[in-house]
């Protein structure tokens, strides 16, 4: 998955006033908004969403980014948040926003007049830089080795829970991004691996070759092209079609 092929300064945000219904949102939803009033209201169509990176947010004051272990160049050794980081290699690494970054600026998001906020995935994602052009971290969330653990680069699961008490204190909504139809990319230094477990974790995938369930005789991912099965399922009228190729990933979501 490519975010954005350009470099940029400090973050890739939008501001999205967005009807999760059809239609448009009226007048009268504005004015709530500006009076303060959609804070009081559960329908979304008054709120307008704030779609963030927690990487190219906000560090946490005083800047002092995570630095994996056994992957300390995956983040970047310069504070890019006040210089500029224009090189591939700076871009595609971590620059050091975070869930305590995100939660010092909640009154900036308020004044701003955001109802809700809507985050890019924080589990843990591909941790080491690789080599080669298209390689790079899991800065934007997308690509996931664990859905069990946060991304230790972003924070917590204590801190991810004090975020969303946080948000509802100062009447925000939190909607988490989460993709479970794919994991990690096939063309890069990672090949659709994945773990299971937050304490300890195992091998629950070993990649997207070889990512076959004995218990169910299932493919974990789901294998459209070269599956007999699928290409035989797909044959069939929509309505006619078992459950198989096409929600494989239920036995792992």
């Amino acid at each position: 998955m490519n975010i954005k092929k350009s470099p940029g300064k400090l973050s890739l945000l939008a501001v999205l006033t967005t009807t999760l219904c059809a239609g448009a949102i009226q007048s009268a939803r504005a004015d709530d908004v500006q009076n303060g009033r959609a804070d009081e209201s559960s329908d979304y169509r008054s709120r307008t969403i704030y779609f963030a990176l927690i990487d190219r947010f906000h560090p946490h004051d005083p800047y002092n980014p995570y630095v994996d272990p056994q992957y300390p160049n995956a983040t970047n050794s310069v504070n890019c948040f006040t210089g500029n980081c224009d090189t591939e290699v700076e871009y595609r690494s971590f620059w050091g926003g975070d869930i305590p970054g995100f939660i010092q600026k909640l009154d900036y998001l308020k004044d701003m007049g955001i109802g809700a906020v809507w985050l890019a995935p924080m589990f843990e994602g591909v941790r080491d830089y690789g080599t080669g052009i298209g390689y790079g971290t899991d800065y934007h969330g997308y690509w996931v080795i664990n859905y069990d653990r946060v991304n230790p680069h972003f924070g917590t699961w204590e801190q991810v829970r004090q975020l969303s008490d946080a948000l509802h204190h100062h009447g925000m909504r939190y909607i988490q991004d989460i993709t479970l139809n794919d994991s990690n990319p096939n063309d890069a230094h990672v090949f659709g691996r994945l773990y299971s477990g937050i304490e300890t974790e195992k091998v629950l995938i070993d990649s997207y070759a070889n990512d076959f369930d004995f218990e169910t005789g299932l493919h974990f991912y789901k294998h459209f092209d070269s599956d007999p099965r699928c290409v035989q399922e797909r044959m069939l009228p929509a309505a006619n079609r078992p459950t198989g190729c096409f929600t494989t990933a239920r036995s792992w979501i």
